[in-house]
This record gives structure tokens, sequence and C-alpha cells, in this order.
């Protein structure tokens, strides 16, 4: 009896599971029947958004711009809406693409973009629950899904989309829809695509995701808002495990490396601002221009642009702009005292740093750097006055200019300090930024020589700027420290000019070029004016207004400038270079007035000029530094210093010319001086000394000197008594000299010679004489003699 109980219990099972599986079999094969009708009604007659549908759309999605420095390292990913780096699919590891495979479609590879067997699955969930609850989309239909449909969830719109991956799945390749895939799903905290994600949340590329990370991120995707390790990392790991169960059960990872990747720490990375704000502002700024985009554009083009930065330089200079020693005081109200600082490679003209304030508040604000047009004082010279007037005049280091004060038509310029010192070389007034002979060199050149050199090299002017004044900066509107700064390369690499830029390369988001820098590169000098104008400011930062930026064993060419009056200077700039790198500091206030204005004693040559001297010094640290190279037509000549005053031409040393009285000087080889000076050598006595009887029978005597500066001593020997005496000294006339010896006796016989003197030269103590003339004996007869 309870055998037979037990057997009509299995038979009633039997039938009642047997019933349960015709009757789904039955609703599944009629829903797959209503799906197909829908499925191929959809397909041939089309719904609206299917219709509208073009697959090669959705590869034009929005990208983040990537930005690089000098050495191809990463150092900006800016986006306008969507933090988006395209990888292609090659360069997604396979981990990576199973993580997501395994979790979202694992029969990604064995469909045509519609998964039946987990459409069925789900279809019978739905309609066992009477809603849309759970998820059957293939990879194909959530790309369609999230690029081309609306994100309401109906049944027209599951057939939609199941038509549209079909459709996608005929245009594409398997490898190209999970590449468009990975890259375009989010992931939560801004990031959008695999690449993204990665930074993001790691800090580190996609390619170097470890199997743990690859199946946090593939977990993520399902509800960013619910996973994102950011917001819940219990669930976010919870999530990630599943998805390693998953790839270990489809044999995608084996037992040990699900084991350790379940036990490996979730490290996030922390989300960090923009570096290097204002190098990265003036980027944008160029690409816009280059493009020919606006901002929003560039921000989603995917764009990868190559930059001139030199990361370490930069950063060297933004921990400088941090200390507040490193410039003047605040002004009465505590408004800071402005800065910049931009370096270029004196080579290229490239921009290898830059700051444009003293820090970095607003994004896309004021770069000083670039922005600014300021009055920029005596550092101007060189290039307006001095480059040009070697280059066209022949002028050298040793040519002679009167500085003294001058009325130009109206105009009186005076020297900073208000004093004059006469004749001086070129190198000196340079060296020294003397004023009037700066203003004396653009008058004999003529003010549009200079002009039109200064325009080759950069410097804008408006249709005022005519006058002397600009030899001292008196611009009507003025210069930017990039553009001063690239004004000075021509001097650092032997006279050529290039335009500067912060870009070198451009790729669009497929990694095609779009652009490279153009050459730009021109000559402007010739490379012996180059060297004169370089050796010359090189005196400068050693021994003149500049000499703050002296580095040891560096050597630097440098000219400060300052712009104002003494007791309100408005613009302190100091531009510096060698071989390798020309860098522009200035500081000022951005208004200036009565309560904002440098004080008298902050100059170009102070904290510019130290400011730079600390950057020269950081860079020479640990390496050598370059020496400026001498041209093969350019000579270095020793030269007597005596031969330069009064305005005269410089004569070379003689073997007489003590050492502290010579300098050494260069000159192009056609033009340098050949005369040696005569100056030092032992002085010669006169040739025509002549002794007479004058007036009352006195002695007479007169000769014809042989060099003005010479002074002679006119010496008489009494034979009478046997005594020795000088009777007079003269110099400074090479006409004939003729003295009455009022001083000799009556009855006396004298011998008087003239012995030359040198008036520098010593010797024991004594001052060298040359040899005597010869003597002439005359005798004075008793004074009756002489009476008519």
């Amino acid at each position: 009896m309870g055998k037979h109980r037990r057997s009509q219990g299995l038979i009633s099972r039997f039938f009642h599971i047997a019933l349960s599986v015709i009757k789904y079999m039955m609703l599944f094969g009629l829903t797959m029947a209503l799906a197909g009708t829908v499925f191929v009604f959809s397909y041939l007659m089309g719904l609206d958004e299917w219709k509208e549908f073009d697959p090669e759309k959705i590869g034009d999605m929005q990208q983040t711009l990537l930005i690089y420095d000098r050495n191809n390292a990463e150092t900006a990913a800016l986006y306008n809406k969507q933090n988006r780096v395209y990888l292609t699919i090659d360069d997604i590891p396979e981990h990576v693409k199973n993580a997501f495979i395994a979790i979202e479609d694992v029969r990604f590879y064995e469909h045509n973009g519609v998964d039946i067997i987990r459409i069925a699955g789900s279809l019978v969930e739905d309609l066992k629950s009477g809603s849309l609850k759970q998820g059957a989309s293939t990879i194909s239909q959530q790309l369609v899904k999230n690029t081309s449909l609306t994100g309401v969830k109906t049944m027209s719109r599951k057939l939609q989309e199941a038509v549209m991956a079909y459709k996608l799945e005929q245009v594409y390749s398997k490898d190209k829809i999970l590449e468009m895939y990975l890259n375009y799903i989010y992931f939560g905290n801004g990031a959008y695509g695999i690449e993204a994600a990665a930074k993001v949340y790691f800090g580190i590329s996609a390619k170097s995701l470890s199997i743990a990370q690859a199946a946090m991120l593939a977990g993520v995707i399902k509800a960013p808002s619910h996973y994102a390790p950011h917001l819940d990392k219990k669930k976010s790991i919870e999530r990630r495990n599943l998805v390693l169960t998953n790839m270990a059960s489809q044999g995608l990872i084996s037992e040990n490396e699900e084991k350790e990747a379940k036990s490996e720490a979730v490290i996030l990375t922390q989300k960090s601002e923009v570096e290097y704000g204002y190098f990265t502002d003036m980027v944008l700024a160029e690409a816009e221009n280059i493009l020919s985009m606006d901002s929003e554009e560039l921000l989603s083009s995917g764009c990868r642009i190559y930059t001139t930065l030199d990361q370490a330089l930069q950063s060297q200079v933004e921990k400088l702009f941090e200390d507040p020693d490193n410039f003047p005081d605040n002004a009465a109200d505590n408004e800071k005292c402005q800065a910049a600082v931009c370096i270029l490679d004196s080579e290229s003209g490239e921009i290898r740093a830059i700051m444009g304030g003293r820090s970095y508040d607003t994004r896309r604000g004021i770069n000083r750097a670039v922005d600014i047009k300021r009055q920029p004082g005596s550092a101007i010279k060189p290039v307006i006055a001095y480059a040009p007037a070697v280059e066209n005049l022949g002028y050298t280091p040793a040519t002679l200019v009167l500085d003294e004060k001058e009325d130009f038509n109206g105009y009186v310029p005076k020297n900073f300090s208000d004093n004059y010192v006469g004749w001086v070389t070129l190198r000196e007034a340079l060296a020294k930024s003397l004023n009037l002979p700066a203003v004396k060199v653009l008058d004999t050149l003529g003010v549009e020589a200079g002009k039109l050199y200064a325009s080759q090299v950069g410097i804008p002017f408006e249709l005022k700027d005519r006058g002397l004044t600009l030899a001292l900066g008196g611009f009507t509107t003025g210069v930017s420290p990039l553009c001063l700064a690239n004004s000075f390369t021509p001097f650092a690499n032997g006279g050529y000019y290039s335009l500067s830029t912060c870009i070198t390369k451009i790729e669009n988001g497929r990694g095609e070029i779009i652009y490279e820098r153009p050459h730009t590169k021109t000559s402007v000098l010739s490379g012996k004016t180059a060297f004169l104008i370089t050796s010359m400011l090189e005196s400068a930062a050693t021994t003149g207004t500049a000499k703050r930026v002296s580095v040891k064993n560096v050597p630097i060419a440098a000219k400060t400038g300052t712009a104002g009056a003494g007791a309100d200077n408005k613009d302190a700039w100091t531009v510096a270079y060698n071989p390798e790198y020309t860098m522009c500091c200035w500081m000022g206030f951005d208004s200036t007035d009565e309560k904002h204005c440098l004080p008298s004693d902050v100059t170009g040559g102070t904290y510019p000029a130290m400011l730079l001297q600390k950057i020269f010094s950081e860079v020479y640290k640990d390496k050598k530094a370059p020496n400026f190279a001498q041209p093969d037509d350019i000579v270095a000549l020793r030269i007597d210093i005596q031969s330069l005053e009064n305005g005269s031409q410089p004569m070379l040393a003689s073997a007489f010319t003590p050492d502290e009285q010579t300098m050494l000087e260069y000159f192009p080889e056609e033009s340098a001086p050949s005369q040696y000076t005569s100056y030092w050598a032992v002085p010669s006595p006169p040739d025509d000394l002549s002794v007479t009887n004058g007036d009352g029978g006195l002695p007479n005597i007169s000769f014809t000197p042989k060099d003005s500066f010479i002074i002679y001593k006119i010496m008489r020997k009494d034979l009478t008594y046997g005594t020795i005496e000088m009777i007079g000294e003269y110099a400074g006339a090479t006409t004939m000299i003729t003295v009455n010896d009022f001083t000799a006796e009556y009855d006396h016989t004298y011998e008087y010679c003239v012995v030359p003197m040198h008036p520098e030269i010593e010797m024991e103590g004594e001052r060298l004489c040359g040899p005597p003339s010869f003597c002439i004996r005359i005798n004075v007869l008793p004074e009756e003699n002489y009476i008519p």
C-alpha cells in the first residue's frame, strides 16, 4: 500500500514537471515567434529610431584632450562633459576584455548581436513577474542603447535595441564593437571608457590594470552610483569578486589567479587638480588658434597635444614662486606685487616653462607672461639700439660714445643716477646701462633702422612709437615677458630667430597627425654681431647692473630694465640667457598708482635678477654649463686702455703696457685694430733744443715736444758753482715751447738739456725718464755787457 502511494506521488510529480516544461517551452516558442515577427517587421518596415540609426556615428564620441610634455609624458587630461580617452582593442589587455565579457556577455563572440538563450530566460522571468526587470542585453545591445536610444525601458525599445544590435554587427567586427563599448560606457566619477576609468580610480593606464582592478571596473558599469569604489568600497569589492568568480568558472583565469585577485587590496588614487596651470592654459589657447576650434570643441576632440614643457624646470619655477621672500613686499593694502617668468630653449624658441602670476587661481585667467604689455625700460637697449648698430654701422664693444647730457630736439634724457662719465666704450655703456649712450647710438643709427630689426625679432610697435624714447623702453603699449625673452634668443644662438611655441605636434583621437610645428627659423643677425652683443651682456652679468644673476662657472649674459621714475618704479625686468636657455622675469603691480608701485630700491637688477640666478643655479647644480661659442672670424685682442681716452680709436697694447692698463676685447677680424700704442714706451727727448741769449742776455730755451702726454723737464747745470736745477716741467703740447730763464745769474756759464718723463710709469718709486737731449752750453756775461 505504501509502495503504491509513493509510486503515484512520483508519477504525479513527473507529470507536473513535464507539464511545466511543456508549458514553458510553448511559452518560449510563442515568445520567440512573437519576437521574431516583431523583429522582422521592425527590420523591414522600420521603427523611427531604427530608420535613423547609423552605426558609423557610434564611433564619433566625445573624447578627453590629452597633453604631453617634451618627453611624451602625459601632463594633463582635460574634457568638456565626458572624460574619455580612446584605446584601440590591441591596447586593451586580454584579462581586461575578459572581465567585461564574463559579467556582461559570456557568449559575445558566438551570437549575432542578440543572445537568444539569454533573452529567453529573461523573458520567462519577466512574464512570470509581469514586468521588465531582467536584463538580457548583449554588449552590442548595450552599445546601441547607450549611444542611440532613450533610457525608457519598454518592449518596443527592447526590440529596437535588438534590431540595431543586429545591424551594428553587420557593419563592425566583434573586436571593433568591444573596442567601442569599452571606450564608451560610463564608470562613474566622471570617467567614460576604460582608460579614463583606470586613471580616475587607480591612477594608471588600462594597459597596466591588474586582474582584480579590471574585474572591479567591469563590476561598476551595472550601476556606477551603486558599485563605484569611491562611493561604496564594500559593495564594489563584492561585485568585483562576482566578476572574478565568473571569470574562473568560464576558464578565463585560473583558480590561483582568482584567489590572488580576490585578496588584492583596493587602493584608489586621489583626484588631482590640473598641474602646470599657466602652461596648460597657454597650450589650450595655442591649440584653439591652430585648429580653429572653440574651447568646448577642443576639450571634446580627443586630440593628443605634444608640448615643449620641461616638467622639472616648470616645477622648479613654481616652487620658487611659492616663496614670498623671492618678491618685493606687498603694497600697503596687502595687494601682492605680481611676477611672471618664461623660459625658452635658446636654439628653437620653444617654451620650456612659464609662470603667469604669483599663484594660479583661475582657469584660463590672465597669464602675465603672455598677456600683459609693459614698458621694458633699459632691457630693450640691446635689441633696438646696440645690436642693429653693431650689425649695420660696424660698431664694436670698444667703440666710444660720449656719456654727457644732450638735447635731442627737445628730448633731454638722463642717466638713472643723473651722473655722467664722459667717453665710454659700448661695453661699459651697456654693462652699466647708461642711458645717454643708448640714445646717441639709436640717434646715429636712426629710429626706423632700430625698429626694423626689433620688429624682425617680434617686438611690436604702435604708430606713435617713432621717437628716441624707444631706446630707453618708452613704448606706447609695451611688450610681454614672452615677447621680450624671444627677442634675445638670436644673441644666444648665433643670430637666428624662431617664433616661440608651446606645441610641437597635435594628433586627433585616432592618432593621426593633424599639425606639426612649421619651420620658422630665420637669420636676423650675423654670428659676429650675436657674439659681440653677448660678450657685452656677459659684462653686464658679471660687473654691471645684472651682476646679481651671476652664477659661478656658468657663463650668462643678461640685461636689466626698470620702468618708472625712481620713487615709483612700475616695472622691473631681467632677461638672462646662455646657449641653452633664455629667461625673462618681470615684476610689478597689475595696476600702478602711488600706492601700488615698486620701491625705489627695487630695480631689474634686484629681485628679478636674483630669481633668475636661482633658476640657473638649480639647472646647473649637477651638470656643466655650456660656453658661448666664439665665431672663427672674431678675434680677441689686448687693447691699451689709455688709447681709448678722449674718444680716440682703440690701439693694441704694447710690450710696455702695464697689465692693469690692458683689457681683452673682441673685434671682427676685418675691422680689428692693428696699430700698437707708443704711450708706454721709454719717452724720447726733443730733437730741436735751442738755447740762446735772450732779452737782457738771459738764456732763452726752446724745443718741440714729440708727444703731448709726455712731461718734459728743463734741466740746468751751473758750471760756475757746479749745481743742477730743474727750471720747469711742460706737457700737453706738440707745438714749440719757449721758456726764458729769468733765474739765471750774470757772469755764469750754464748747460741746458731736456729730459722726457712718462706721466704714469714708475721705476723704483720714480717716474720713468727717457734719455736727456743733447746739452747746450751758454755763457751769461756780466750784466754791463747787456746795457745798451
